[in-house]
């Protein structure tokens, strides 16, 4: 018994377009870098559609991970803090 090549898996998306006469402002989180759960999921389709294995979201995330690696109670601390300002903002 021979299994073969595996499959190969080919993707497509349509995605709707919504015009809009003026954008509506960014949220505070995205002013601040933080971008919404409607930017990574148009990133992550692009970067499907392109068929990239690594899609990073934002411009940082290279850097980002970067840094975790090499120092990652470092990352960690960062995170803790950018959370706590976060949580701060909200009220919470």
């Amino acid at each position: 018994y021979s299994p073969g090549p595996p499959p190969i898996l080919k993707l497509s998306f349509r995605r709707p377009v919504l015009f809009l006469k003026t954008p509506p402002p960014p949220p505070a989180a995205a002013r601040d870098g933080v971008l919404t759960p409607e930017t990574v999921a148009e990133a992550a389709l692009d970067g499907l559609a392109a068929g990239r294995f690594l899609i990073l979201p934002h411009p940082q995330v290279a850097e980002y991970a970067r840094r975790r690696a090499e120092d990652p109670e470092r990352w960690l601390a960062g995170m803790a803090r950018l959370r706590r300002s976060m949580l701060a903002e909200r009220g919470a």
